[in-house]
């Protein structure tokens, strides 16, 4: 009996053990399989991470609804969240109302320079630099500063010259070259034909303005009178004004004979000059200073009375 069993058994564990090794090659492809379904799941849902679509804009660490909506990528937000100030180039004054793409040419906005030459147009030829900033202020191009640099050693500003701008001067010249005006009537031409009082086309006036004026204003201008018609203004001559001498606005061909302005004067001293045969010529006994203490003229004694004078 103990023999059959174990025969019995022994052929009953062989099968078991065909039984269990079938089992074990149908596990082992049941898990293979999942063990690959997971692995190309996870490696379908893990590639648009290794592999995203590309940014338009490179590296731009920003969300993408700063600047445009759910619904498209154009247009884009009425009000943009992004801040440029966070950015190493701050907009101030009229960079401020530009569009992105007036800078930014390439959707990739970091691909952009910052200089100013980069952008701008130099109308100047190169004959300021390439800073706009020496002489501009992002506020607009015709706010211009106070005072441009270098401009001391071509035409010094200062007086009436220093509040103007610079198209002031300088708009006659297409393209914007600011060369040097070497000559008072290339801004004041207009100023000086129209001048009628005196009239300084009439009289022949120069046309260097500061032989008269400076450059303050136009009022109180002086003049080189003995140069120009050989008549000194001297004395009491030299603190009156020019319609004293010259009424009427009458420059030209004015005389300079003393009688030809003071003949009232020598018609109304007090002791009588005509009386007396005196000359009509004033300076044989006035100096241009006073009418008092004229000199004693030939064969006669010295006038030194007011009362001879005129009460002068």
């Amino acid at each position: 009996m103990r023999h059959s069993v174990r025969t019995a058994n022994g052929g009953g564990g062989k099968r078991t053990n065909e039984a269990h090794a079938a089992v074990r090659h149908v596990l082992v492809d049941i898990l293979c399989g999942v063990i690959l379904l997971v692995s190309y799941t996870c490696a379908g849902s893990a590639s648009p991470q290794r592999s995203p679509t590309p940014n338009p804009h490179g590296a731009l660490e920003i969300p993408c609804d700063d600047c445009h909506t759910p619904a498209n990528w154009e247009p884009l937000r009425a009000a943009l969240k992004f801040n440029h100030d966070h950015t190493r180039y701050a907009l101030r004054g009229m960079h401020e109302k530009v569009k992105c793409t007036q800078c930014h040419a390439s959707p990739i906005f970091t691909d952009v320079r910052k200089n100013c030459s980069d952008c701008h147009a130099d109308i100047h030829l190169r004959k300021f630099g390439a800073d706009c900033a020496q002489c501009h202020v992002v506020q607009g191009w015709f706010t211009s500063r106070q005072q441009v640099r270098n401009h001391q050693n071509l035409f010094p500003l200062i007086g009436a010259h220093a509040a103007v701008e610079c198209e002031a001067c300088h708009k006659a010249f297409v393209g914007g070259q600011y060369r040097v005006l070497p000559y008072c009537s290339a801004c004041h031409s207009r100023e000086f034909k129209e001048t009628t009082d005196p009239n300084h086309v009439a009289l022949n006036f120069p046309e260097t303005c500061d032989s008269c004026h400076s450059q303050d204003n136009w009022f109180g201008a002086t003049f080189a009178h003995q140069q120009a018609a050989n008549f000194p203004l001297s004395g009491a001559h030299a603190a009156l004004d020019c319609q004293s001498c010259h009424a009427g606005g009458k420059y030209k061909g004015t005389s300079s004979n003393c009688f030809a302005c003071h003949s009232k004067d020598f018609q109304k001293a007090a002791a009588s000059h005509i009386a007396a045969g005196y000359s009509t010529a004033c300076a044989t006994c006035h100096g241009t200073a006073t009418w008092i203490g004229a000199a004693k003229p030939q064969g006669r004694s010295p006038i030194l009375s007011n009362k001879f004078a005129g009460g002068r």
